[in-house]
């Protein structure tokens, strides 16, 4: 990888993707539909596409879902508290809403959004399964090489070890190079 942004001979002839880290996903809202990840799939190079990390999508979703547990749970207590306060029988409110199977659905939705933003972006999810990562993780681990570092937070780490570890291998894999955008100091010190 490359320490530096790719001349542009070498993004014109050589890189062939580009990957997304979470933070930046989250910064732009989760927004795929305006913003400044609509605008990418019209901006990129028909030779480049979005190579993401199923850990990236796992992480996404599981962020999204944060809010959707809430409003659930608060759902949920509103039936239990008009019961409480009422005595009324609130077991067609309940069975309402398992029959709207929010969480599953949410999960199912906010996932597929995910996949098609990365075909949109002539891309794909890079499946988790199947991936041998494991030793050469635990090597960078207990070596402190990043993105692991000193810090006492190893293992928030391992996700991100995981995707840049994939992500390095789908370029070697593929004989190219790859642009990977983050905010987070432990990939730029994986790719530097």
């Amino acid at each position: 990888m490359p320490k530096d942004l790719p001349t542009a001979a070498q993004a014109w002839e050589d890189v062939t993707f580009f990957s997304i880290d979470t933070n930046l996903i989250q910064a732009a809202g989760y927004n795929f539909a305006q913003g400044a990840l609509h605008q990418l799939p019209n901006q990129l190079p028909e030779s480049i596409g979005l190579q993401l990390p199923e850990i990236v999508v796992n992480e996404i979703v599981k962020h999204r879902m944060e809010s959707v547990h809430k409003a659930h749970k608060l759902l949920q207590g509103a039936a239990d508290e008009l019961q409480r306060l009422t005595a009324i029988d609130v077991s067609e409110i309940r069975g309402s809403v398992e029959k709207l199977n929010a969480i599953e659905a949410a999960t199912q939705r906010f996932t597929q959004q995910v996949h098609d933003y990365a075909s949109q972006c002539r891309g794909a999810v890079l499946p988790t399964a199947g991936v041998d990562a494991v030793t050469s993780l635990f090597a960078d681990y207990f070596a402190q090489r990043p993105p692991f570092g000193l810090s006492e937070k190893k293992k928030p780490e391992f996700p991100d070890a995981m995707c840049l570890w994939q992500l390095e291998q789908y370029a070697k894999d593929n004989d190219t190079i790859g642009i990977i955008a983050s905010d987070d100091r432990g990939w730029k010190q994986y790719a530097a």
